[in-house]
């Protein structure tokens, strides 16, 4: 089980969430499709789509950013991820910033990310990736 405890409100179903995807990180495959490896954490940061002004913006606030992940909250949520709306301690003016949870054990995250990729068909868009 994961060491962490989400303390925002819950990002309401129908709003969309996007994961930034930096180069180094290996989750885009040569075809586009992104890895469930990318989803296998107790936590990780995504926006509020509806907070930014499109997918530019969020990837200028990480180094070495080339691409983003788009999906929906509610999908998410029913493939037993938790998005929170929670900022960033780096970057406190983010409004956007939230942190999606899956507190589960490891062989459970790497079932239930390959599910999430399988039923909420997220969206990649490649910028220099």
């Amino acid at each position: 089980m994961c060491d962490c405890v989400a303390t925002g409100p819950a990002i309401a179903n129908d709003e969309d969430l996007v994961r930034i995807i930096t180069k180094a990180s290996g989750w885009l495959s040569p075809d586009g499709h992104v890895s469930s490896a990318a989803f296998n954490h107790c936590y990780y940061s995504v926006e509020i789509v509806s907070r930014t002004s499109g997918p530019d913006e969020s990837m200028g606030r990480v180094p070495g950013a080339c691409g983003t992940v788009h999906f929906n909250c509610g999908c998410a949520r029913q493939e037993g991820l938790d998005a929170r709306d929670e900022r960033d301690e780096a970057h406190p003016d983010n409004m956007a910033h939230a942190h999606v949870y899956l507190d589960a054990p490891n062989s459970q995250r790497k079932k239930r990310a390959k599910r999430f990729i399988a039923n909420c068909s997220p969206t990649v868009t490649r910028n220099g990736c």
